[in-house]
């Protein structure tokens, strides 16, 4: 506790010396959003300018008490279980989802085998994890039926892996996803919020945000990358893709009013859940779905962009 409340004052001395006020002053700042807006402490000094942040533009931050509210009213708990559970996942949206899975717990060595003798790369997924923690690619053994045992006993799913379109390659091993925000209203028409282009880096096999990625935010009409980019401690402002020259301002992602019908139709697939997070591939033949996350994490919104503040809008569609 002690080390926390350490850990929170020495942010706000940060943010004091920035500024040039007192520390007082910015910790009552940061007290009053808070309890009054429902920040955490990411959100006031990550997510937002926080002590210059006017309250007018606080009070329509989509905070983190906030989401959690969102979260509550949109997504029926009886249905989260199938965007949870990856296999459920892949199973609820299979009309959508055009690459080869296996998942040796359900699947017999037959099966199994017959998967990973069709692909030349196979990603491996820890059923347990999130956020790219654990994926790595599968390196076959001699042994097929020690690495099927394997698999069955730390529950991993098995997945092709996805040729991306050409103009989405940044000389990194990931398949650099679009992540988009939506949600069904009561009346069934799906908003589309926010969208952003998750770029890996090096030789990372994952493009997650939180394993090392850049975050690119896009225009929600028409799908190029509008502002700079940010690594997850956002020290720096990423106009150049790392390892690349590519300057990213500007960059169109292809398919884009594919991939937003693409998500229109998926939203609709799933009614009972309305707040979601879709990671989706720009493929060479069309779109691919990676995953859809109810819990979409909410600091994205404010991370980056030319629009930053959504809870207005958000809370009407309630």
């Amino acid at each position: 506790m002690l080390h926390l409340i350490q850990s929170v004052f020495d942010k706000c001395r940060e943010q004091a010396l920035r500024y040039g006020v007192g520390t007082f002053l910015v910790l009552c700042d940061y007290l009053f959003a808070r309890c009054r807006y429902g920040f955490c402490g990411e959100d006031y000094f990550l997510n937002s300018s926080g002590y210059a942040m006017k309250n007018f533009r606080k009070a329509d931050f989509f905070s983190h008490k906030r989401w959690l509210k969102a979260r509550l009213v949109f997504n029926d708990s009886h249905y989260t279980d199938i965007l949870q559970n990856k296999v459920k996942t892949l199973e609820h949206f299979a009309s959508f989802t055009y690459h080869g899975w296996c998942y040796p717990k359900q699947h017999g060595f037959d099966a199994f085998k017959a998967f990973v003798e069709r692909y030349n790369a196979v990603i491996c997924k820890p059923i347990s994890e999130e956020g790219g923690v654990g994926i790595t690619l599968y390196n076959q053994s001699d042994d097929l039926r020690k690495d099927y045992e394997r698999f069955k006993k730390d529950d991993i799913l098995l997945e092709e892996c996805i040729v991306q379109h050409p103009k989405m390659s940044f000389n990194n091993r990931s398949v650099n996803t679009v992540r988009v925000y939506s949600i069904l209203d009561g009346a069934g028409n799906v908003h589309i919020l926010k969208a952003i282009l998750r770029a890996g880096v090096g030789d990372t096999v994952v493009d997650n945000f939180h394993s090392g990625g850049v975050i690119y935010p896009l225009d929600v009409e028409r799908g190029f990358v509008e502002s700079y980019g940010e690594r997850r401690n956002g020290k720096e402002k990423v106009y150049v893709h790392p390892g690349t020259e590519i300057n990213m301002l500007g960059f169109q992602i292809p398919r884009w009013e594919s991939l937003k019908n693409r998500v229109v139709d998926m939203a609709r697939h799933i009614p009972e859940v309305r707040y979601i997070g879709w990671d989706m591939v720009v493929t060479p033949d069309g779109i691919d779905f990676i995953e859809a996350n109810d819990t979409a994490d909410h600091a994205l919104f404010g991370r980056v962009g030319v629009e930053r503040l959504f809870w207005n809008r958000i809370k009407s569609l309630m």
